[in-house]
């Protein structure tokens, strides 16, 4: 195999600077490495790790020290993007010297998020031109690479590079760390951006050059290092140069093992080096028994020993490779012949691989839905309700920290006094209530760099625990995550001799994709693709098609059935609550809606007495999605209550002017960054068409729910300000929001989350400027048990990655036990019906649980009668396609169970 000469030359000269960075580092007396850009500003050193040092330390430095730390282990994520604005502010007040390079720092990160905008306008406002030359030459390579990226071509990548080389010839043999770090910043950028382009020829040479800055006696530089030493190992495995791949690798170990340098890595395994290390060795021939044999524990005389498998709990450093880590434990599990149903899963404390593979599986959908989901159902579990008012008192302090800090950072050079002070006054209230709760702090942290994985759970929790103490229904569970081209479905049922199911599906999104994109056209003409589109017109037209009756592709539903749900599906118990997780293309569509039986090949697809008749799955088993499975964590199974008025507050027929639909607008930008920050574009809001029929919606409600109270906000008093600050929105039982939804990716530009779209007022103000955000959402305090959201398209992921929308999941972490959404436009005619039996089939079985008053309520509308008898009025036989009966989802984070008494809690 032909070794690159290139690349083991480089490897040479890195050999002999060493890799001891006791030998490179300047030691402080104590044995703690000494920051340069703190002794560079004239700081003091950071205090010690460990507990009495950093308590008698001032807060706000060790804040400054961890935000550096985090720094140099490479970390770019959300929570480092806030730990950054956060110490930006603080190094404003102080003033702190070292601002200028917290600013670009952020900036950095601000751009690896995609929001490039604020990242420039923090580089406006902090950067001055007589700043530290090197710090100067920063900001304009980070500008000049938001320029790059946002056409990104060979010629302005090949500019920006140039750039870099003439700021290397400038920089000398010796150079300042500064400058070093900034031609370090640069190398990386470009590197990913030849990447972007698939050359990877240049991008060899892009990241040797990044690892041979990345050398000599910095900390920070050693996660660049990293960066480059994995990224030529992957390349050089792409072009079948293993051993250089291999050798690469074991270059940039030491870098990331616990202990080998002063800020060694958090959470070492999930840079990608290991995986990265086993796929070259199963490349070379090495088999999967023996890089990863596991080791038996137990007694050596039992029958049965588990085996556990401590070197499998490693990870990839983005969400590509986090997937080739489940395809890795597959692989693993089936060449050890173990088979696709098993005994569930026990022994939670040892890291066995089918459970690993379900943990591994849930935390690649793990999203802000997930963590809101399991925010409001560990706010339920405290003691009081005082300590409940406390924790809710802390979150919502949090969240103003977060607006708070988009304000700070949206402020440019131009700002005027006025704005600039109300921005830092509002970060200074947020943090000193954040402050007055330090019992919390600790517990609701977002840390930069927390591996994905933190957040699932294992299944012996989800099956043999829980379900232990089912005073009469069983929760089963299903999991559905595309992953490396493939779909993996795992089943968590709770009777029979194996209750634990790992099917895959191979090219999965390939084969699934197609088909999903079938259904979602003929249940809503707005979402057809071009594919999908034509796929149906190639189809014969049926009789009942001739009359204007709409087809439904049974034989596509069978198909999906079949290819997922089948081979599972001896795992789960018929007639039971099954809690689904799903993301990818399933996420799009309810498994309600899929049949258990093969059409007859002459059936007419636009039948609808077939569609009555039809063996949909919905009968089978009552579904609710849930956002996360981490909120049925044990520790979190204690009695609790939800005391709330027998109310009823709608939001319907907002006040729109215009024609369209929201997935309309597509060259609008439903977002303007203004003073007061990211604010809704009115304009474009008022372009939306009218939704009268939602009155009607309320109406029906109304009649059917009969509450001794209600509270209505229709047509112009319709608005954000008037939802949010009325006083009976918080203790209301009921909570109907009817009107259009936005989702990320709906449009080009602007739209960061998913929103409800209210009446546009004259001005925006951060307050009221007619959009309902999901964040805005998660800072209400609810205690509705039903919230129905029949705005267009709210239970959909839209391009967030999500495994369901941040919309519908943020009532559940506002206090909702659960949430009706719809996965298209809903029928004017046909939603009053839908709500109204549910609520009716509530009514008259609550033991049942609201996943079965769904399930009650969609085999209503297909068939026209009302729960317990008496035929619907208006009901037409259209109403039998799952266009009208399948749009909604319940989606619950498990509360609801536990609340309404269907497991015993008494022992704990």
């Amino acid at each position: 195999m032909k070794v690159n000469v290139a690349i083991i030359a480089a490897l040479a000269v890195l050999g002999t600077v060493g890799w001891s960075w006791t030998a490179v580092m300047g030691q402080q007396p104590d044995g703690s490495a000494a920051d340069p850009y703190l002794t560079e500003a004239g700081l003091e050193p950071c205090p010690d790790d460990n507990y009495f040092a950093r308590r008698d330390a001032d807060q706000d430095f060790v804040l400054l020290c961890d935000v550096l730390a985090y720094s140099n282990q490479g970390i770019r994520d959300r929570a480092m993007a806030d730990r950054l604005l956060e110490v930006l502010y603080i190094a404003e007040q102080m003033p702190w010297p070292i601002r200028t390079l917290l600013a670009l720092k952020t900036a950095d990160v601000l751009i690896e998020l995609e929001e490039p905008e604020v990242a420039l306008r923090l580089i406006d406002r902090h950067v001055q031109p007589d700043a530290n030359p090197a710090l100067v030459a920063r900001a304009e390579i980070l500008q000049e690479a938001v320029q790059m990226l946002s056409d990104l071509s060979p010629e302005l990548l090949h500019a920006f590079e140039q750039r870099l080389l003439g700021l290397e010839a400038g920089l000398g043999e010796q150079g300042d760390e500064l400058a070093r770090e900034t031609l370090l910043v640069g190398w990386r950028i470009a590197g990913f951006a030849r990447l972007g382009l698939d050359d990877k020829q240049g991008a060899q040479r892009t990241f040797l050059r990044l690892s041979e800055l990345a050398t000599g006696p910095s900390d920070y530089a050693g996660s660049y290092l990293v960066i480059a030493h994995r990224e030529l190992a992957r390349i050089a495995y792409e072009q079948g140069d293993l051993d250089t791949a291999l050798q690469l690798v074991t270059h940039a170990e030491p870098y990331v093992e616990d202990g080998a340098k002063p800020q060694a890595y958090l959470h070492p395994g999930t840079e990608g080096l290991a995986l990265l290390r086993a796929q070259i060795e199963l490349a070379q021939g090495k088999s999967t028994a023996e890089l990863f044999p596991g080791t038996l524990v137990g007694d050596p005389e039992a029958e049965w020993r588990p085996r556990a498998d401590w070197n499998l709990q490693f990870d990839g450093e983005t969400q590509a490779r986090r997937e080739e880590v489940l395809t890795l434990y597959r692989r693993i599990y089936k060449e050890r012949g173990n088979p696709d149903f098993s005994e569930r899963p026990a022994i939670p404390d040892l890291p066995i691989l089918r459970s690993m593979a379900f943990e591994q599986a849930q935390s690649l959908q793990v999203s802000s839905a997930a963590s809101a989901a399991s925010f409001a159902n560990a706010l339920r579990q405290l003691d009081s309700d005082e300590e409940r008012a406390r924790l809710e008192a802390f979150d919502r302090s949090k969240a103003q920290l977060r607006q708070a800090l988009r304000r700070y950072a949206a402020l440019n050079s131009d700002a005027d006094t006025a704005d600039v002070s109300d921005a830092l006054g509002e970060l200074d209230r947020a943090r000193a209530e954040i402050a007055a709760q330090p019992d919390f702090a600790s517990d609701y942290e977002d840390t930069p760099g927390e591996p994905a994985i933190y957040r699932s759970i294992h299944p012996w929790y989800l099956g043999g625990f829980r379900q232990g103490y089912a005073r009469r229904q069983i929760e089963e569970m299903l999991l559905v995550t595309p992953a490396d081209g493939d779909i993996h479905v795992f089943a968590l049922g709770w009777s029979g001799d194996a209750p634990f199911a790992w099917h895959v599906l191979e090219d999965g999104v390939e084969k699934i994709a197609p088909l999903v994109d079938r259904l979602r056209c003929q249940v809503d003409l707005k979402s057809c693709t071009d594919e999908a589109e034509f796929a149906l017109a190639e189809m014969p037209v049926s009789p009942s098609e001739e009359k204007g009756q709409q087809a439904y592709d049974q034989a596509a539903a069978y198909e999906i059935y079949r290819l997922l749900i089948k081979p599972v599906e001896p795992a789960l118990t018929k007639g039971s609550d099954v809690f689904v997780m799903a993301s990818g293309a399933m996420a799009t569509l309810p498994l309600a809606m899929l049949v258990t039986e093969a059409p007859d090949e002459d059936y007419d697809w636009a039948d609808y007495r077939t569609m009555r008749r039809a063996p949909w799955l919905g009968n089978r088993y009552s579904f609710t999605t849930t956002p996360s499975f981490d909120s049925f964590r044990p520790n979190r199974f204690f009695p609790i209550n939800n005391v709330s008025r027998d109310m009823l507050f709608a939001v319907a027929d907002p006040a729109f002017d215009g024609q369209l639909r929201p997935g309309e607008l597509r060259s609008a930008d439903f977002l303007t960054l203004t003073r007061e920050g990211r604010l809704a574009n009115l304009e474009a809001i008022r372009k939306l068409s009218p939704l009268p029929g939602t009155k009607a919606e309320y109406e029906a409600v109304r009649s059917a729910l009969q509450t001794s109270e209600h509270v209505a906000l229709l047509g112009t008093r319709a608005t954000e300000a008037a939802l949010r600050q009325h006083p009976d929105l918080d203790d209301a039982r009921y909570l109907l929001l009817a009107t259009h939804g936005l989702l990320p990716g709906q449009n080009d530009r602007g739209l960061a989350e998913p929103a409800l779209v209210l009446t546009p007022p004259d001005d925006a103000t951060s307050e009221n400027d007619g959009l309902l955000t999901a964040s805005e959402v998660r800072s209400l305090n609810l205690r509705a048990e039903w919230v129905f959201l029949s705005a267009c398209n709210t239970a959909n992921a839209g391009g967030t990655g999500d495994s369901l929308s941040a919309l519908a999941s943020a009532f559940l972490r506002a206090g909702a036990l659960q949430v009706m959404a719809s996965h298209w436009p809903v029928l004017d005619d046909v939603t009053p019906a839908l709500t109204t039996a549910t609520l009716r089939a509530s009514a008259r079985n609550r033991r049942g649980g609201p996943g079965r008053a769904l399930q009650s309520a969609t085999r209503a509308v297909r068939e026209g009668r009302w729960p317990g008898g008496g035929r619907i009025e208006g009901w037409q036989e259209s109403w039998a396609h799952p266009m009208a009966w399948a749009p909604f989802v319940l989606i619950s984070n498990g509360d609801e169970a536990i609340v309404n008494n269907r497991f015993d809690t008494d022992w704990n």
